[in-house]
């Protein structure tokens, strides 16, 4: 049997005193049923990963780092759906016990409204560029992609 399987790539990459990891879609094609597919498949700088563990899979990456501030780098991301915002707000809980920061840059005007609909904007904040996220401060109002 032939599954096709919408899929996040996590790419990764360190930033000064942070971890910037670029989350975005790909379909696979497997004979393997979603259960069945590992999470971390391979090289460093990528991790594939399914939207049920991306907290644990982004969490894992942040302890192999030795860091607990990361940046994601949302500008690919099409639409944060309840489940990816689940998702964030697990891994934003496990980063703030450890002291550390969850931020996010690059969302489009849709997903930026939907921090504000679901008041997690104080939770999660947003940067409009990813410098501005890795300083943690903005030089201007968020400026939606």
């Amino acid at each position: 049997m032939v599954y096709l399987n919408t899929d996040w790539q996590l790419d990764v990459a360190r930033g000064p005193g942070c971890v910037i990891v670029r989350p975005h879609h790909f379909l696979v094609e497997t004979s393997e049923s979603v259960d069945e597919l590992a999470t971390d498949q391979t090289r460093d700088d990528v991790v594939l990963s399914h939207t049920a563990s991306l907290a644990e899979d982004i969490w894992d990456i942040l302890s192999k780092h030795m860091t607990y501030r990361v940046v994601l780098d949302m500008d690919d991301v099409d639409q944060l759906t309840s489940r990816l915002l689940g998702q964030l707000i697990a891994l934003q809980h496990r980063v703030d016990e450890r002291g550390g920061t969850v931020q996010v840059c690059g969302l489009s005007a849709s997903n930026e409204n939907v921090l504000d609909i679901t008041k997690l904007r104080n939770r999660i904040p947003s940067y409009g560029t990813r410098d501005e996220a890795v300083l943690g401060r903005k030089s201007h109002p968020t400026q939606p992609r």
